[in-house]
């Protein structure tokens, strides 16, 4: 069995009075392996939640020893596209958590690896309206005497969290 690589076969022919030819030489290429693994990386978004929803993940041809890399798969939430040779993926995506992951592909169809994963987080939905009560105010159309409120709120719903709250009280003089 011949190992990976190229190698050259030389052929001499023979005469029946023995005279000996000129070399015939033939390559032969041998490619047993997959391209190497990319190395990925998201240069928009960054790592933590954000409301922009389309990332920029690049990466470098990542190198085959033998036929050379031929196109890339990204996988997308685990659904697998050809990007053709773009060293680039970019999407506009919903909201929610997705990975990006990429492959390379060489001319004998051997598969890399997948890639290191990139993970986006994108929400670009505001957070539900609490549902606000009142222990003091518990009907809110009722008039109280009280002046010192104390007042609660449901969380609301989000998609990447609640990180704090704001409130106001109008006060009429």
């Amino acid at each position: 069995a011949l190992s990976e690589g190229m190698h050259t076969v030389q052929v001499h022919g023979m005469d029946n009075a023995g005279n000996i030819g000129d070399n015939g030489l033939g390559q032969l290429l041998v490619d047993l392996s997959g391209p190497n693994t990319p190395r990925i990386k998201e240069l928009r978004l960054g790592k933590e939640w954000t409301t922009q929803d389309s990332p920029y993940v690049t990466w470098t041809n990542p190198g085959d020893f033998g036929s050379g890399v031929t196109k890339y798969l990204v996988s997308l939430d685990n659904q697998v596209t050809d990007n053709g040779l773009q060293e680039f993926y970019s999407s506009t995506l919903n909201s929610g958590i997705h990975v990006i992951k990429v492959k390379a592909v060489d001319a004998l169809q051997q598969e890399s690896d997948w890639s290191n994963e990139v993970i986006v987080k994108i929400d670009k939905t505001a957070p539900s309206n609490p549902i606000v009560s009142s222990s003091t105010h518990s009907n809110q159309t009722q008039w109280f005497k009280a002046d010192q409120p104390a007042f609660e709120w449901t969380t609301p719903s989000d998609d990447s969290g609640i990180r704090g709250y704001f409130y106001s009280i109008d006060r009429l003089s």
